[in-house]
Protein backbone atom coordinates (compact mmCIF):
# COMPACT_ATOMS: atom_id res chain seq x y z
CA UNK A 1 0.00 0.00 0.00
CA UNK A 2 1.40 3.40 -1.04
CA UNK A 3 1.65 6.01 1.71
CA UNK A 4 0.75 9.59 0.86
CA UNK A 5 1.39 12.71 2.96
CA UNK A 6 -1.24 15.38 2.18
CA UNK A 7 -0.61 18.96 3.30
CA UNK A 8 -3.58 21.33 3.39
CA UNK A 9 -3.41 25.11 3.65
CA UNK A 10 -6.94 26.07 4.81
CA UNK A 11 -6.33 29.74 3.96
CA UNK A 12 -5.40 29.21 0.30
CA UNK A 13 -7.87 30.46 -2.31
CA UNK A 14 -11.54 29.63 -2.06
CA UNK A 15 -11.53 25.84 -2.14
CA UNK A 16 -9.99 24.66 1.13
CA UNK A 17 -13.14 23.79 3.09
CA UNK A 18 -13.29 20.75 5.34
CA UNK A 19 -15.56 19.11 2.78
CA UNK A 20 -12.95 19.62 0.07
CA UNK A 21 -10.27 18.11 2.29
CA UNK A 22 -12.46 15.10 3.08
CA UNK A 23 -13.15 14.56 -0.63
CA UNK A 24 -9.42 14.60 -1.40
CA UNK A 25 -8.64 12.11 1.37
CA UNK A 26 -11.49 9.84 0.29
CA UNK A 27 -10.29 9.86 -3.32
CA UNK A 28 -6.78 8.78 -2.33
CA UNK A 29 -8.19 6.00 -0.16
CA UNK A 30 -10.35 4.83 -3.07
CA UNK A 31 -7.13 4.39 -5.05
CA UNK A 32 -5.66 2.28 -2.25
CA UNK A 33 -3.41 4.83 -0.55
CA UNK A 34 -2.71 5.00 3.15
CA UNK A 35 -3.24 8.70 3.98
CA UNK A 36 -1.48 10.97 6.47
CA UNK A 37 -3.21 14.36 6.71
CA UNK A 38 -1.49 17.52 7.93
CA UNK A 39 -2.96 21.04 8.11
CA UNK A 40 -0.76 24.16 8.15
CA UNK A 41 -1.36 26.69 10.92
CA UNK A 42 1.30 29.34 10.27
CA UNK A 43 3.92 30.55 7.79
CA UNK A 44 6.68 27.97 7.30
CA UNK A 45 4.56 25.10 8.62
CA UNK A 46 4.53 23.18 5.33
CA UNK A 47 8.33 23.16 5.26
CA UNK A 48 8.57 21.63 8.72
CA UNK A 49 5.81 19.10 8.00
CA UNK A 50 7.63 17.83 4.92
CA UNK A 51 11.07 17.75 6.59
CA UNK A 52 9.83 15.60 9.48
CA UNK A 53 7.45 13.28 7.60
CA UNK A 54 8.57 12.78 4.00
CA UNK A 55 10.91 9.83 4.57
CA UNK A 56 8.09 7.56 5.72
CA UNK A 57 5.91 8.26 2.65
CA UNK A 58 5.91 7.42 -1.06
CA UNK A 59 4.27 10.65 -2.21
CA UNK A 60 3.79 14.19 -0.90
CA UNK A 61 0.74 16.19 -1.98
CA UNK A 62 0.61 19.97 -1.54
CA UNK A 63 -2.93 21.42 -1.45
CA UNK A 64 -2.60 25.21 -1.51
CA UNK A 65 -1.24 28.11 -3.51
CA UNK A 66 2.21 28.88 -4.90
CA UNK A 67 3.34 30.05 -1.45
CA UNK A 68 2.41 26.73 0.15
CA UNK A 69 4.08 24.88 -2.71
CA UNK A 70 7.22 26.95 -2.17
CA UNK A 71 7.27 25.89 1.50
CA UNK A 72 6.76 22.24 0.56
CA UNK A 73 9.66 22.43 -1.91
CA UNK A 74 11.89 23.97 0.75
CA UNK A 75 11.05 20.99 2.95
CA UNK A 76 11.83 18.52 0.15
CA UNK A 77 15.20 20.17 -0.52
CA UNK A 78 16.10 20.27 3.19
CA UNK A 79 15.23 16.58 3.57
CA UNK A 80 17.33 15.72 0.49
CA UNK A 81 14.57 13.41 -0.69
CA UNK A 82 13.65 12.05 -4.11
CA UNK A 83 10.06 11.28 -3.11
CA UNK A 84 7.69 12.69 -5.79
CA UNK A 85 5.74 15.86 -5.07
CA UNK A 86 2.20 16.45 -6.35
CA UNK A 87 0.78 19.98 -6.54
CA UNK A 88 -2.98 20.33 -6.18
CA UNK A 89 -3.51 24.08 -6.83
CA UNK A 90 -5.96 25.85 -4.55
CA UNK A 91 -4.48 29.33 -4.46
CA UNK A 92 -5.49 32.59 -6.11
CA UNK A 93 -3.16 32.61 -9.13
CA UNK A 94 -1.27 29.27 -9.23
CA UNK A 95 1.30 30.55 -11.75
CA UNK A 96 3.47 27.44 -11.56
CA UNK A 97 0.53 25.06 -11.98
CA UNK A 98 -0.61 27.00 -15.05
CA UNK A 99 2.87 26.79 -16.57
CA UNK A 100 3.28 23.03 -16.30
CA UNK A 101 -0.35 22.15 -16.98
CA UNK A 102 -1.19 20.84 -13.51
CA UNK A 103 -4.95 20.92 -12.83
CA UNK A 104 -7.28 20.58 -9.86
CA UNK A 105 -8.56 17.28 -11.28
CA UNK A 106 -7.26 15.00 -8.54
CA UNK A 107 -8.10 11.70 -10.24
CA UNK A 108 -6.12 12.62 -13.35
CA UNK A 109 -3.15 13.61 -11.18
CA UNK A 110 -3.26 10.34 -9.23
CA UNK A 111 -3.35 8.41 -12.50
CA UNK A 112 -0.33 10.39 -13.74
CA UNK A 113 1.54 9.35 -10.60
CA UNK A 114 0.54 5.69 -10.99
CA UNK A 115 1.69 5.78 -14.63
CA UNK A 116 5.04 7.24 -13.57
CA UNK A 117 4.56 10.62 -15.22
CA UNK A 118 7.12 12.34 -13.00
CA UNK A 119 9.51 15.04 -14.19
CA UNK A 120 12.59 16.49 -12.57
CA UNK A 121 12.39 20.19 -11.84
CA UNK A 122 15.08 22.82 -11.27
CA UNK A 123 14.93 24.77 -8.00
CA UNK A 124 16.44 28.18 -7.28
CA UNK A 125 18.54 28.90 -4.18
CA UNK A 126 18.17 32.43 -2.80
CA UNK A 127 20.78 32.99 -0.07
CA UNK A 128 19.66 30.39 2.50
CA UNK A 129 16.15 29.88 1.07
CA UNK A 130 14.75 28.31 -2.10
CA UNK A 131 12.23 29.34 -4.75
CA UNK A 132 10.37 27.36 -7.35
CA UNK A 133 9.78 29.80 -10.19
CA UNK A 134 10.75 33.43 -9.47
CA UNK A 135 12.76 35.76 -7.24
CA UNK A 136 12.06 39.42 -7.97
CA UNK A 137 12.39 42.99 -6.70
CA UNK A 138 11.12 46.42 -7.68
CA UNK A 139 7.93 47.98 -9.02
CA UNK A 140 4.92 45.68 -8.64
CA UNK A 141 6.92 42.82 -7.13
CA UNK A 142 5.20 43.29 -3.77
CA UNK A 143 1.63 43.25 -5.15
CA UNK A 144 1.11 39.64 -4.06
CA UNK A 145 2.21 39.71 -0.44
CA UNK A 146 0.83 43.23 0.10
CA UNK A 147 -2.66 42.14 -0.98
CA UNK A 148 -4.79 40.96 1.94
CA UNK A 149 -5.91 37.33 2.08
CA UNK A 150 -9.49 38.58 2.52
CA UNK A 151 -9.44 40.30 -0.87
CA UNK A 152 -7.55 37.42 -2.52
CA UNK A 153 -10.32 35.04 -1.42
CA UNK A 154 -13.09 37.40 -2.57
CA UNK A 155 -11.67 38.64 -5.88
CA UNK A 156 -9.01 36.13 -6.87
CA UNK A 157 -6.44 37.41 -9.39
CA UNK A 158 -8.41 40.67 -9.76
CA UNK A 159 -7.25 41.56 -6.23
CA UNK A 160 -3.62 41.60 -7.41
CA UNK A 161 -4.44 43.80 -10.39
CA UNK A 162 -6.39 46.29 -8.27
CA UNK A 163 -3.77 46.48 -5.54
CA UNK A 164 -0.70 46.37 -7.76
CA UNK A 165 -1.78 48.52 -10.67
CA UNK A 166 -5.12 50.36 -10.35
CA UNK A 167 -4.41 51.63 -6.83
CA UNK A 168 -0.66 51.15 -6.65
CA UNK A 169 0.70 52.24 -10.04
CA UNK A 170 -0.01 56.02 -9.78
CA UNK A 171 1.78 56.14 -6.44
CA UNK A 172 4.64 54.00 -7.75
CA UNK A 173 5.17 56.14 -10.85
CA UNK A 174 5.09 59.32 -8.79
CA UNK A 175 7.77 57.95 -6.47
CA UNK A 176 9.56 55.95 -9.14
CA UNK A 177 13.30 55.75 -8.67
CA UNK A 178 15.83 53.21 -9.84
CA UNK A 179 18.09 51.13 -7.62
CA UNK A 180 21.80 51.08 -8.30
CA UNK A 181 23.04 47.51 -8.56
CA UNK A 182 26.01 45.44 -9.56
CA UNK A 183 24.79 42.23 -11.19
CA UNK A 184 27.23 39.35 -11.75
CA UNK A 185 26.11 36.38 -13.90
CA UNK A 186 27.37 34.01 -16.58
CA UNK A 187 27.03 36.96 -18.96
CA UNK A 188 29.52 39.08 -17.04
CA UNK A 189 29.11 42.12 -14.79
CA UNK A 190 26.41 44.78 -15.20
CA UNK A 191 26.68 48.03 -13.25
CA UNK A 192 23.48 50.02 -13.75
CA UNK A 193 20.25 51.38 -12.24
CA UNK A 194 17.14 49.17 -12.30
CA UNK A 195 13.44 49.59 -11.51
CA UNK A 196 12.61 45.90 -11.59
CA UNK A 197 14.42 42.61 -11.80
CA UNK A 198 13.56 38.91 -11.78
CA UNK A 199 15.43 35.62 -11.89
CA UNK A 200 12.96 32.94 -12.91
CA UNK A 201 12.38 29.37 -14.00
CA UNK A 202 9.11 29.96 -15.81
CA UNK A 203 7.65 30.97 -19.16
CA UNK A 204 6.51 34.29 -17.71
CA UNK A 205 6.97 36.61 -14.74
CA UNK A 206 3.95 37.98 -12.92
CA UNK A 207 1.74 37.46 -15.95
CA UNK A 208 3.45 40.50 -17.51
CA UNK A 209 6.85 39.54 -18.89
CA UNK A 210 6.54 36.59 -21.25
CA UNK A 211 9.39 34.59 -22.75
CA UNK A 212 9.74 32.62 -25.97
CA UNK A 213 7.97 29.38 -25.03
CA UNK A 214 10.10 27.38 -27.49
CA UNK A 215 13.19 28.26 -25.46
CA UNK A 216 11.82 27.65 -21.96
CA UNK A 217 12.57 24.39 -20.17
CA UNK A 218 12.00 23.92 -16.45
CA UNK A 219 14.82 21.42 -16.06
CA UNK A 220 17.48 22.70 -18.45
CA UNK A 221 19.84 23.98 -15.77
CA UNK A 222 19.47 27.72 -16.51
CA UNK A 223 17.42 30.67 -15.29
CA UNK A 224 15.66 33.32 -17.35
CA UNK A 225 16.70 36.80 -16.18
CA UNK A 226 14.97 40.10 -16.86
CA UNK A 227 15.87 43.62 -15.70
CA UNK A 228 14.08 46.91 -16.40
CA UNK A 229 15.98 50.20 -16.58
CA UNK A 230 15.50 53.74 -17.99
CA UNK A 231 11.94 54.70 -17.06
CA UNK A 232 11.61 58.49 -17.05
CA UNK A 233 8.09 59.49 -16.12
CA UNK A 234 4.63 58.33 -17.14
CA UNK A 235 5.06 58.54 -20.94
CA UNK A 236 8.24 56.48 -20.81
CA UNK A 237 6.42 53.97 -18.60
CA UNK A 238 3.74 53.53 -21.26
CA UNK A 239 6.41 53.05 -23.95
CA UNK A 240 7.87 50.39 -21.71
CA UNK A 241 4.48 48.69 -21.38
CA UNK A 242 4.22 48.53 -25.18
CA UNK A 243 7.65 46.90 -25.39
CA UNK A 244 6.58 44.37 -22.77
CA UNK A 245 3.37 43.65 -24.71
CA UNK A 246 5.37 43.12 -27.91
CA UNK A 247 8.00 41.05 -26.03
CA UNK A 248 10.57 43.50 -27.36
CA UNK A 249 13.47 43.00 -24.97
CA UNK A 250 16.05 44.86 -27.04
CA UNK A 251 18.42 45.78 -24.22
CA UNK A 252 17.70 49.51 -24.22
CA UNK A 253 15.00 49.45 -21.52
CA UNK A 254 14.71 45.73 -20.86
CA UNK A 255 17.61 43.30 -20.48
CA UNK A 256 16.86 39.61 -20.98
CA UNK A 257 19.32 36.69 -20.87
CA UNK A 258 19.96 33.24 -19.36
CA UNK A 259 22.32 32.29 -16.54
CA UNK A 260 23.08 29.47 -14.10
CA UNK A 261 23.78 31.83 -11.17
CA UNK A 262 23.63 35.45 -10.09
CA UNK A 263 25.18 37.68 -7.46
CA UNK A 264 23.32 40.95 -6.98
CA UNK A 265 24.58 43.80 -4.82
CA UNK A 266 22.50 46.94 -4.24
CA UNK A 267 23.38 50.20 -2.48
CA UNK A 268 20.41 49.83 -0.15
CA UNK A 269 18.36 46.98 1.25
CA UNK A 270 15.51 46.08 -1.12
CA UNK A 271 12.46 43.90 -0.46
CA UNK A 272 12.45 40.73 -2.57
CA UNK A 273 9.57 38.47 -3.48
CA UNK A 274 9.97 34.68 -3.68
CA UNK A 275 7.14 32.90 -5.50
CA UNK A 276 4.70 35.67 -4.58
CA UNK A 277 5.67 35.79 -0.90
CA UNK A 278 7.86 38.24 0.99
CA UNK A 279 11.47 37.07 0.79
CA UNK A 280 13.02 39.66 3.12
CA UNK A 281 14.99 42.87 2.52
CA UNK A 282 18.54 42.40 1.21
CA UNK A 283 21.39 44.35 -0.34
CA UNK A 284 23.48 41.24 -1.05
CA UNK A 285 21.82 38.35 -2.83
CA UNK A 286 23.36 35.14 -4.14
CA UNK A 287 21.21 33.00 -6.41
CA UNK A 288 22.13 29.47 -7.41
CA UNK A 289 20.43 26.66 -9.31
CA UNK A 290 19.75 23.14 -8.04
CA UNK A 291 19.43 21.10 -11.22
CA UNK A 292 16.78 18.32 -11.32
CA UNK A 293 16.28 18.78 -7.56
CA UNK A 294 12.57 17.96 -7.14
CA UNK A 295 10.56 15.17 -8.76
CA UNK A 296 7.22 16.63 -9.78
CA UNK A 297 4.07 14.69 -10.71
CA UNK A 298 2.96 16.39 -13.91
CA UNK A 299 1.61 15.68 -17.39
CA UNK A 300 3.99 15.44 -20.37
CA UNK A 301 4.94 19.00 -21.27
CA UNK A 302 7.06 20.86 -23.79
CA UNK A 303 8.57 22.68 -20.82
CA UNK A 304 10.45 19.58 -19.61
CA UNK A 305 13.61 18.34 -21.24
CA UNK A 306 13.00 14.79 -22.41
CA UNK A 307 15.55 12.35 -21.01
CA UNK A 308 14.97 10.09 -24.01
CA UNK A 309 15.63 12.99 -26.36
CA UNK A 310 18.80 13.93 -24.47
CA UNK A 311 20.08 10.35 -24.72
CA UNK A 312 19.43 10.29 -28.48
CA UNK A 313 21.20 13.63 -28.88
CA UNK A 314 24.19 12.32 -26.92
CA UNK A 315 24.28 9.17 -29.08
CA UNK A 316 24.14 11.33 -32.23
CA UNK A 317 27.01 13.49 -30.95
CA UNK A 318 29.09 10.37 -30.18
CA UNK A 319 28.48 8.90 -33.65
CA UNK A 320 29.37 12.25 -35.24
CA UNK A 321 32.58 12.43 -33.20
CA UNK A 322 33.55 8.89 -34.26
CA UNK A 323 32.86 9.67 -37.92
CA UNK A 324 34.94 12.85 -37.74
CA UNK A 325 37.79 10.91 -36.12
CA UNK A 326 37.73 8.34 -38.98
CA UNK A 327 37.77 11.13 -41.56
CA UNK A 328 40.81 12.71 -39.89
Amino acid sequence: MKKVLIIFNPRAGKNSSRKTQDDIIRTFKDYGFFVTEKVTTCVGDATEIVKHNVDSHDLVVCCGGDGTFNEAVNGMVSAETTVPLMYLPMGTTNDLANTIGVTKDLKSQIELYLKGSIHSYDIGKFNDRHFTYVASFGVGADASYNTSQKWKNRLGYLAYLLNGFVFGLPHQIKNLKPHHMIVETDEGIIDDNFYFGAVSNSNEVGGIFKFNKKEIKLNDGVFEVIFVKKVRGVLDAFRLLKKIKDENYDGSQIINFKTTWAKITSDEELPWTLDGEFGGAHNNVEIGLLHDRVNLVSPPSKYFVSEEKEEKEEETEEVFAEEMAEIK
